[in-house]
């Protein structure tokens, strides 16, 4: 009895983990599907225009709001950093940036994971105490003042 109670602490414990990776992955890919891929010379194009809303620059990328659309109907871009100067150009037309710091996938997913898994710790172990303390035992407990002798 007590291994088919393990054996179904381990499945609910796997689709606790499936369901938060899947929702983990399916946010980076509709995130990834909204942004738009820019050549780098389209970027100082829409600069040139004063198409660009703001703009936040990591190390290797600069993700960005365009006013109006692009060709394809998404606002969101997203390009590969070339030029050093950047800021110049950027605080010349009047565009918002900022530096960003990269974040990991593995950072992410943990930044996700561990809370869950904690709360759930937590969980198991305090309803576990409780239905130790005042369910049928011979020492009273949690809701064992009312019990009849």
């Amino acid at each position: 009895m007590e291994e088919n109670g393990r054996k179904q602490k381990w499945i609910m414990w796997a689709w606790v983990l499936a369901v938060a990776v899947a929702a983990i992955f399916f946010a980076s890919y509709r995130d990834s599907q909204q942004v738009e891929q820019l050549s780098y010379s389209e970027f100082l194009q829409q600069l040139e225009a004063k198409n660009i809303n703001e703009v936040f620059i990591q190390q290797d990328v600069i993700r960005g709001e365009l006013i109006k659309p692009a060709a394809e109907g998404r606002k969101r871009f997203i390009v590969t950093r070339v030029d050093g100067r950047i800021a110049e150009l950027l605080a010349k037309h009047n565009v918002k940036f900022s530096g960003v710091t990269e974040s990991s996938l593995l950072r992410d997913i943990l930044g996700w994971v561990i809370p869950v898994v904690l709360f759930a710790g937590f969980w198991v172990f305090f309803s576990r105490r409780l239905s130790e303390q005042g369910g049928g035992g011979l020492g009273g407990g949690f809701m064992s003042f009312g019990k009849s002798n």
